[in-house]
């Protein structure tokens, strides 16, 4: 018999969508699976399960029943909800015709996602954007379940998207990230590239939550000598950076994403925790941006955009890239 599924954790799963994964419903059961395409790949290329590690053969037997059963729907897809679309409709219902120009302006062109999350952020709307787009998400899952024939129930109350996200965040996360930029804005606007145009770094993340972030400048000067002085000593920190522990918390309805920290190059990062609003740019990029700091006797934030490597998840997940966890 089938179930009755609840609407929210629905509208949960469309959250969390991001480009070349699909979640899929169960109609018997009410089970939701987020699949990736990568994952799909190795049971549509006939992955021998005897050649994958042990802890991987559950999840291709699962990946393989989710795309062979009729039972399991695929939800609408990142494709199907047109983003965009919604972030046009938003900034057209603004009031303000100033502000609705900016962000009309904001979504035109290259990089308009992240030029219209800046501005919600910027002028302070940004919770006003979330409920509108969980309203837009709200309305797409009612026409799908009605569609598929689906029963459901409305339960707004119920608990937020970012208490059933985290997991399927930090599995979509897992894999190996380039960095391919490093900038820090001060109040005044002013833009500082310590490392220059391309830096060079690399971000490793494991599906259980384990993260390593390197980065630094690209070209790094030798030492001179077999003992490097204190000015090339100061070089060389001022040049590289990194930090290794465990994301503990993600929020993907506030974008935000916490690592407690092992180790770092900073021993003052070292037992703490570090947060990180988390943007994502498509598949294939994703922005990391600090909070308020100080560096070099001002209050900036930082940003980095990492790209994912080709094929980098799927490296990871068969073993070969586990090291850098």
């Amino acid at each position: 018999m089938a179930v009755t599924v609840s609407l929210r954790r629905v509208v949960d799963e469309l959250e969390a969508l991001v480009d070349g994964s699909t979640s899929y419903l169960n109609r018997e059961t009410g089970e939701f699976y987020a699949l990736r395409e990568e994952e799909a790949a190795l049971v549509e290329d006939g992955a021998d399960p005897e050649d994958l590690p042990e802890w991987q053969r559950d999840e291709v037997a699962m990946v393989r029943e989710v795309l062979q059963s009729e039972d399991w729907l695929p939800l609408p897809t990142s494709f199907d909800i047109h983003e965009w679309a919604i972030m046009d409709e938003f900034s057209r219902s603004i009031d303000d015709a100033d502000l609705r120009g900016e962000l009309l302006n904001a979504i035109r062109g290259a990089g308009a996602f992240r030029c219209f999350k800046d501005a919600i952020h910027r002028h302070g709307i940004h919770e006003s954007w979330y409920g509108y787009r969980a309203a837009a998400l709200g309305q797409i899952a009612v026409e799908w379940l009605e569609e598929h024939g689906v029963s459901y129930i409305r339960d707004e109350g119920a608990a937020p998207a970012c208490q059933q996200a985290p997991n399927k965040r930090i599995r979509w996360l897992a894999g190996c990230w380039d960095l391919v930029e490093c900038t820090f804005t001060a109040a005044d606007g002013t833009v500082r590239a310590p490392w220059g145009a391309t830096p060079i770094g690399v971000l490793l993340v494991t599906p259980s939550g384990e993260l390593s972030a390197h980065g630094g400048r690209r070209a790094r000067a030798p030492f001179a000598g077999g003992h490097p002085t204190s000015g090339e000593k100061q070089q060389a920190y001022d040049d590289y950076f990194s930090y290794y522990g465990r994301i503990v918390r993600v929020d993907d309805e506030a974008g935000t994403m916490v690592t407690a920290v092992d180790g770092a190059t900073n021993p003052d990062w070292i037992g703490g925790e570090q947060l990180r609003y988390l943007d994502i740019e498509g598949d294939d990029t994703i922005v990391l941006r600090t909070p308020l700091l100080a560096l070099a006797g001002s209050d900036v934030v930082g940003r980095m955009a990492w790209r994912r490597r080709g094929g980098g998840a799927v490296r990871l997940a068969s073993g070969s890239a586990a090291a850098g966890g």
